[in-house]
């Protein structure tokens, strides 16, 4: 089958993993080669096709053919970028200062309702670690669905503090800015130490999301 490489996303948004016909014979199709294939480079050095491989990843038992398609599309993506990576840039930051962008998909899974995660952490210009992966809390606005992703990304910060720290202890360590676009979730994160009452509604999100 020829690669859809004329997308210019990894997975359009017209593109339906969900919407399939349940009595569809499942394709035979080296499915689960692909996808591990995809999620290397998501993992190493595309992180632009991060999101799409985690969505179709849901679908490599008995797939159908929207299902191959789908990977088919990315890896089409992929060659037609092929010269797309990271770069990082030498002097424009000291010491150790980062930049953290996150932003959720607030009960993007039909399924489940539950919401995806996305998170990136740059130094030097470039990206250190980012993910796409589904919460495992369903979470009941999009407020919920920011304030855990916040939650999601510091994890990461706080682990590339404490490495960097010890691999360069005499470093400044700056504070770090977190690009989020919620200003529930960000006074959330702000008063964060203030405890929750019960009859909260974000008392177990709270709980569960802090850092």
């Amino acid at each position: 089958m020829a690669l859809s490489g004329g997308q210019s996303v990894p997975l359009p948004v017209s593109v339906k993993l969900s919407d399939f016909d349940v009595n569809e014979a499942s394709a035979d199709v080296p499915i689960r080669e692909l996808i591990g294939s995809l999620m290397w480079l998501a993992t190493q050095t595309r992180p632009d096709i991060a999101n799409a491989v985690q969505a179709v990843a849901r679908y490599c038992a008995s797939p159908k053919m929207v299902h191959w398609k789908a990977p088919l599309g990315i890896l089409g993506y992929v060659c037609r970028t092929n010269w797309m990576g990271i770069t990082f840039e030498r002097g424009v930051v000291t010491g150790m200062s980062m930049q953290v962008f996150v932003d959720p998909d607030y009960a993007s899974k039909a399924a489940d309702r539950r919401s995806v995660s996305g998170g990136l952490v740059m130094r030097e210009g470039g990206g250190v670690t980012w993910f796409s992966r589904t919460k495992k809390c369903v979470t009941l606005s999009t407020t919920e669905a920011e304030y855990v992703a916040i939650a999601d990304v510091m994890k990461e910060v706080l682990f590339l503090r404490q490495v960097w720290r010890f691999m360069l202890p005499d470093a400044s360590m700056p504070c770090i800015p977190v690009f989020e676009d919620n200003q529930g979730a960000i006074q959330i994160a702000h008063t964060r130490s203030r405890t929750p009452t019960r009859s909260s509604s974000m008392y177990s999100i709270t709980l569960s999301g802090s850092w």
